[in-house]
């Protein structure tokens, strides 16, 4: 391996504030020179609308329509204005809105207008008002003069402004957890410049906050304004002239539980009270003291106390609030906390001002200071968001004391009755007692002389469903309101199951899938299956294929999950067609439509019942419908939480295979075929993101059934549904902000880990793509559900070929079909003619992820090869370190391969450079193998402190390390380890040194112990060096070329050291390579040289002095 820049590759800290030049002209922004663009619609005659010319006109068709300017630089938006065409006036826009951003993902709506135009060729202006310099610019066309009309021309687009340089954005934002109630927040500053830091917090990773504006150098802070368990994004920008540069976005980070105390009403009787005693019926006082998130306390007054009495004093000295369901407005905002021992005098315990609930059902903790016994406390409430009315979940005062003993004396619930349902299940309410904390229900069968089953029911729940009951059996049920110790005397009921037998028929009966009323009559009859053909048909009408699968089928179905299905038998009701197509569904046994019974029913093209196909309609059907009875009741609860994430459905898929495989079906082989085989096989679906095509039965649920359990896995899947998930009266229930106020995709994920014993965020990642609201529902899910354990997803150690992971591959030739070179199939290639005026062809691939490569594969078509080449890698895309070179090698059978042996370096970047003798090159395939190491340390600068004191700090991803170790050299040849950082620490600062050079690299310790340690380029410093910005011109012209550089895009920047060797070499140069030189040079002295390729041709030298 050879480096290629000496010192080019060390990143060290360099202060370039004199390259930030202040420009107060105003310019047009939108030109071909300035940027790209692109848009929605007829993006090929789009370069009229910026080409300065009223006689060509961009005419398209369908809105609305989106056009993006992306700028080489950083502009504020003054004005804008309009050309309107010479045809129709029609066609002239009418609704418009100015949208900018600094990333193209995060978009700040600038104006938003009407226009109207008078005249062909007429120019409308439009001021904006923003003080922000952005990158993008987007202008969304939205509406035409003519009603409803779709077709839109205009002749000319202008934004003028002023080009503003921003401070470079800071990177490697991250969060770390310190206690219940702090997390810290550390950062890289790479912008030497910034006048200050803006911190922002998020909930959910999309609604940010700021949340505190800090002195320019700072790189961490500590939050104190978190609650405990719950989940927090953060993200940091730099500010220069009171503009935000991009941000950097941290890690997810969960603070840990509140520590645990005893809450004080566990075990003790107590009186509540409110202010003013107007509360709605169910929203009183009371609920705020219940512990029960889904009930509240609501006041019609903005400013409220509401009072707890024991009947002994008792020392609290922290307290939770837990914001109610709706209405973030009515949330407390300020507050005291009070004590009294006699509920007259009151003592200040605890002042909260300005608390901000970031979602609902936030649990938010606080302590304060108190060793005094109250027999009274208070909370007083001064201050909401704005709303004339108040609301709060609960109030819950916690202290160092024992669970109180209190005799709680607890009334029998009433109205206790039982609903006789069915053969095998029964429905138990009641009403609901005061201070139960859950209730109890003991179950006999043998009409009340022995209870040997218990159902432990939660608080606040009025209803129980037993099922998998015995036929005609004798059950007496008690149930007992509970509090700790405590219990009601028992209120009773009992009940005769009916017999286990099938009808005969279904008489007058109504299916939603038909238009009238129809009788059904039984005509076969396998094991626990019964078929029913509708009135007119017989039996000879179905082929005994189907009765003999769908009987096999629900034995394996109910063999799986029979316990929670209740309902052994299966009621299928057939309906043949004269023509047309089929509709089916089902009815599972909570349902009163089908007299609580399994059922489905299948209405199709009577040719289609005659059909022998194992793979037709009527064969996937009857193992699709048995899908939805599973998740329709398979946790033993009520309700599909993951219906509204998997739609209808993607679990089907997975089951309906395990299904076909457990009855050796062939069916089972040309399924998976179908589900799994060519570039778009069946069960793409564009959820959950709707931006992408996922395919759920190959990227996700085929590969973690297949590794983590198979069927017993999808068993243990809808057990822990049952054991874990939220319920109330006998149904799942879901959160309110979830889609369909059930289940999430996080939700989903956590529960199938649990069920497969290892983390599936990886599988997910890869079939669905990730993002902030799926990795909000993921932590969410882990803080809802902690009952749910599984081990970490195993840190990916496979040797790969990294061409294929979804990174970006470019050229400095214009090649068409050069994704051809990374599709991974060797029929496709792109044919490379020499261009005269580039004559070395430049192939870059860009690694999704950091990559230690020790292999490459060349293959071509037709013996077209190159002679000549050399491979390099980056991790920065300027400097480069040459990795390979071949002189004319032999290609066998159109291929090339070449081991690079093992590398202790990852990079982002790699980069062919081919040079042409002759002909022209077909490549079909690049490969490049090796290790993918996202935690890789990269982009390490050394900074000196003093003579004795250096800062080191560096980039790296912290998903697979376990720790970084940091060594020093004094030569940059033989290093020694000088200490270990922890994986969220990110600098270290190295003290009582020597003066002199030190060279500093990082090396990756990972959590996977057999996963080789690699390591980050070197950095390196003089201490005997002051850390002085100067630039000193040694041409006259320096400043006037490096302020308008953009000027002259055919440049080439070479900066050498004094001793004329030369450590960095950029070409095509602008503004933004300039205002970023800090993160590729070191501490010295250098000689800078611009050379214009263009207007004849000129150089101009700088000297700077670091």
């Amino acid at each position: 391996m050879k480096t290629i820049q000496f010192y080019s590759l060390l990143f060290l800290t360099l202060l370039v504030s004199s390259f930030q030049f202040t420009f107060s002209q105003e310019v047009e922004i939108l030109s071909l020179q300035h940027g790209e663009i692109s848009a929605t619609y007829a993006p090929a005659v789009l370069n009229r609308l910026i080409d300065n010319k009223v006689d060509t006109e961009y005419t398209f068709s369908g809105l609305p329509n989106e056009i993006v300017f992306k700028a080489h630089t950083t502009y504020v938006v003054k004005g804008m204005s309009f050309v309107s065409s010479t045809q129709s006036s029609d066609r002239d826009p009418s609704n418009v809105e100015l949208a900018a951003s600094l990333d193209g993902i995060e978009w700040d709506i600038l104006r938003v207008t009407n226009l109207s135009f008078t005249e062909r060729n007429q120019t409308r202006t439009i001021s904006v008002t923003s003080n922000q310099p952005y990158q993008y610019f987007r202008l969304t066309i939205k509406s035409v003069a003519l009603a409803e009309g779709a077709i839109c021309s205009l002749s000319e687009w202008k934004l003028t402004g002023e080009e503003k340089l921003l401070a470079n954005q800071p990177s490697d934002a991250r969060a770390k957890a310190i206690d219940y109630n702090q997390v810290e927040i550390s950062w890289r500053d790479l912008s030497g410049n910034e006048e200050a830091f803006e911190i922002q917090r998020s909930s959910n990773g999309e609604d940010y906050v700021s949340l505190a504006n800090l002195s320019a150098n700072t790189v961490s802070y500590i939050d104190e304004t978190v609650g405990a368990a719950s989940l927090y994004f953060y993200r940091v920008c730099s500010i220069l002239n009171r503009a935000r540069s991009i941000f950097s976005v941290s890690n997810p980070v969960v603070t840990p539980d509140f520590p645990s105390l005893t809450l004080l009403t566990q075990g003790r009787n107590f009186a509540v009270l409110d202010q003013y005693n107007t509360s709605p019926a169910g929203e009183t006082v009371v609920c705020a003291f219940d512990d029960d998130v889904s009930t509240k306390f609501l006041s019609r007054n903005a400013s409220v106390w509401i009072r707890i009495a024991f009947n002994e004093a008792l020392v609290a000295n922290r307290y939770c609030i837990i914001s109610a369901n709706d209405s973030p407005d009515r949330d407390p905002k300020a507050w005291r906390i009070e004590g009294s021992e006699n509920g007259t005098r009151w003592t200040v315990l605890d002042t909260r001002t300005n608390q901000i609930f970031d979602k609902r059902f936030q649990k938010k903790f606080y302590e304060f200071e108190n060793a005094t016994a109250y027999q009274y406390y208070r909370l007083s409430v001064t201050g909401n968001n704005g709303s004339g009315m108040t609301q709060l979940a609960d109030w819950l005062l916690y202290g160092d004391e024992p669970a109180g003993n209190d005799v709680i004396n607890l009334a029998t619930p009433s109205n206790f009755v039982v609903d006789n349902r069915a053969y095998h299940y029964v429905k138990l309410s009641w009403n609901d007692v005061a201070n139960e904390t859950a209730y109890r229900i003991e179950r006999s069968e043998d009409g009340g002389n022995t209870f040997t089953y218990t159902y432990d029911i939660p608080a606040n729940n009025t209803e129980s469903h037993p099922y998998s009951l015995k036929p005609e059996t004798d059950y007496v049920f008690k149930l007992y309101a509970v509090n700790g110790d405590n219990k009601s005397e028992p209120a009773i009921v009992s009940v005769t199951t009916a017999k286990k037998e099938f009808r005969d028929k279904f008489e007058n009966y109504k299916l939603w899938i038909l238009d009238e009323p129809a009788t059904f009559n039984k005509v076969e009859e396998i094991g626990n299956t019964a078929f029913y053909v509708i009135e007119g048909y017989s039996k000879s009408d179905i082929d005994d294929l189907y009765y003999q699968f769908y009987a096999a089928n629900w034995e394996h179905v109910f063999d799986c999950y029979g316990e929670e299905l209740s309902d052994s038998l299966l009621h299928v009701l057939l309906i043949p067609m004269e023509e047309g197509g089929g509709l089916a569904s089902i009815y599972d046994y909570r349902n009163a439509d089908s007299f609580y019974s399994n059922m489905v029913y299948i209405k199709a093209n009577k040719n289609w019942f005659k059909s022998r196909s194992e793979s037709g309609y009527i064969y996937d059907v009857m193992s699709h419908e048995l899908c939805h009875i599973v998740e329709g009741v398979g946790g033993g609860y009520n309700g599909s939480m993951f219906f509204p994430v998997w739609g209808d459905s993607k679990w089907a898929e997975i089951l309906q295979y395990d299904t076909f495989a457990a009855l050796k079906s062939p069916r089972a082989t040309s399924w998976h075929r179908e589900f799994t085989e060519g570039s778009n096989p069946s069960g793409g679906a564009d959820y959950p993101d709707k931006n992408r095509v996922s395919y759920w039965y190959r990227d996700f649920f085929y590969p973690t059934y297949n590794l983590y359990g198979k069927t017993q896995m999808l068993k243990k899947f809808w057990k822990l549904q049952g054991q874990h998930y939220r319920q109330k009266n006998g149904s799942f229930q879901g959160n309110s902000s979830n889609p369909g106020g059930r289940g999430n995709l996080g939700e989903l994920i956590h529960f199938w880990s649990a069920a497969c014993g290892v983390d599936v965020k990886p599988f997910a990642v890869h079939a669905f793509g990730w993002n902030n609201q799926f990795e909000t529902w993921l932590q969410q899910a882990k803080l809802d559900y902690p009952g749910l354990n599984y081990e970490d997803a195993p840190i990916d150690n496979s040797y790969v070929n990294i061409c294929l992971n979804q990174g970006n591959i470019s050229s400095n030739y214009n090649l068409r079909g050069i994704t051809n070179l990374i599709d991974n199939n060797k029929n496709t290639y792109s044919t490379i003619n020499q261009n005269t005026e580039i004559p070395v062809l430049s192939i870059t691939y860009q690694s999704s992820v950091l990559a230690a490569v020790d292999k490459y594969v060349l293959s071509t078509r037709d013996n077209a090869n190159p002679k000549s080449w050399r491979l390099y890698a980056s991790n920065d895309n300027m400097t480069w370190t040459l990795l390979d070179e071949q002189n004319n090698p032999s290609f066998t059978a159109n291929s090339f391969t070449k081991s690079l042996g093992q590398s202790a370096f990852a990079y982002q970047y790699y980069k062919f450079e081919f040079e042409f003798f002759e002909g022209s090159i077909k490549f079909t395939e690049i490969e490049l193998w090796g290790i993918q190491h996202p935690s890789a340390p990269h982009g390490v600068k050394a900074k000196r402190l003093s003579e004795s004191s250096v800062y080191v700090d560096w980039s790296c991803g912290i998903e697979e390390a376990d720790h970084y170790v940091v060594e020093r050299s004094r030569d940059g040849s033989h290093f020694e380890k000088i200490a270990e950082t922890g994986r969220f620490d990110i600098s270290y600062t190295d003290d009582n040194l020597e003066v002199g050079e030190y060279f500093y690299r990082i090396g990756v310790v990972y959590k996977n112990e057999q996963k080789d340690m690699v390591y980050s380029d070197v950095a390196y410093v003089n201490t005997e060096f002051s850390a002085i910005d100067e630039i000193r011109p040694i041409d006259a012209d320096f400043h006037a070329v490096l302020n308008n550089i953009n000027d002259y895009p055919e440049n080439t920047m070479s900066v050498y050291s004094l001793t004329g060797q030369k450590v960095l070499e950029l070409y095509h140069v602008d503004r933004s390579h300039i205002n970023n030189l800090s993160r590729y040079l070191s501490q010295g002295v250098y000689i800078l040289q611009v050379d214009i390729n263009s207007d004849g041709g000129f150089s101009v030298k700088g000297k700077l002095k670091i």
